[in-house]
């Protein structure tokens, strides 16, 4: 068996050499191609399904994700076909940073390997789906300030550890709060006042409070690490109608979380070294 590395690149041959073939093709035609053929609307879930022998086996599926993707979940191997990938080295090289790095792969499990290891360095976004705890989303403040910083912070830098000890170029890890509250509505955090603000009041608030409440294990986590809300399911009044009547974009709160780090990022600069 080779042991050489598909990854690298290295020209391949015509089987006939007086005639024009797909490498004939200007380097920046193929790569268009590719984008097309292993680009994906939406996100590539990775879930694990039993067999009949009680084996799990690692199925990936198109799902849609905030603004585009199919409104019903499809298998990849019906829109990805990697038969392209397999024609010779260099077009498998070309290929693979395309379907690995420039695709969302969503996850459950951060130990959930959505490839092998020749190819986990290609991979560049994850998103950690529908992290939820009843005990964090209450609408008292003083509770969900001790939940956040005793159980959830620390689970949350956890699970980013593993992940980019698995997929050590990743450079988006979003981490995703489950919190619906039924009815299709989404839980509106405490520390945020909702009564007669802008959405950059909300913002600052959410921002000032998170400012406080988490600390970093290193830069590298606060360079690729992202904090959202899962968005609600397709069809929900949440989705569309919440925002407007009720003044809660869920959208704000990322926005707040990436406002913090940005904050934390310039008082650290600033501050003095200490010998």
């Amino acid at each position: 068996m080779s042991t050489e590395d598909p990854l690298v690149w290295r020209q391949s041959r015509k089987a006939v050499d007086d005639k024009l073939s797909f490498l004939d093709l200007p380097r920046e035609i193929r790569d268009i191609i590719y984008e097309l053929l292993y680009r994906v609307p939406g996100v590539i879930f990775i879930h694990s399904k039993p067999t009949q022998f009680f084996r799990h086996v690692i199925c990936a599926k198109n799902i849609r994700g905030k603004r585009d993707g199919p409104i019903e979940p499809i298998p990849l191997g019906v829109i990805i076909s990697t038969a392209l990938m397999r024609t010779c080295r260099q077009i498998h090289a070309e290929c693979s940073p395309i379907l690995y790095g420039n695709n969302d792969f969503q996850v459950y499990n951060s130990y959930m390997q959505l490839a092998s290891v020749t190819y986990r360095p290609l991979v560049r976004h994850i998103t950690h789906m529908g992290y939820h705890d009843a005990r964090l989303l209450v609408n008292d403040p003083f509770r969900v300030s001790h939940v956040w910083k005793a159980l959830f912070w620390p689970y949350v830098l956890q699970n980013v550890s593993i992940i980019l000890t698995l997929y050590p170029k990743v450079r988006d890890i979003r981490f995703q709060i489950y919190a619906p509250l039924g009815g299709g509505h989404i839980w509106k955090p405490p520390f945020v006042n909702f009564q007669n603000t802008t959405p950059e009041e909300r913002i600052n608030m959410a921002s000032n409070w998170l400012l406080h409440r988490c600390p970093f294990g290193s830069e590298r986590h606060r360079e690729c690490l992202h904090l959202e809300f899962a968005p609600p399911p397709l069809g929900s009044h949440s989705q569309a109608d919440i925002p407007q009547i009720a003044g809660w974009d869920i959208s704000e709160f990322a926005i707040a979380f990436d406002r913090m780090k940005l904050i934390q990022s310039k008082t650290n600069r600033s501050l003095p070294r200490i010998f």
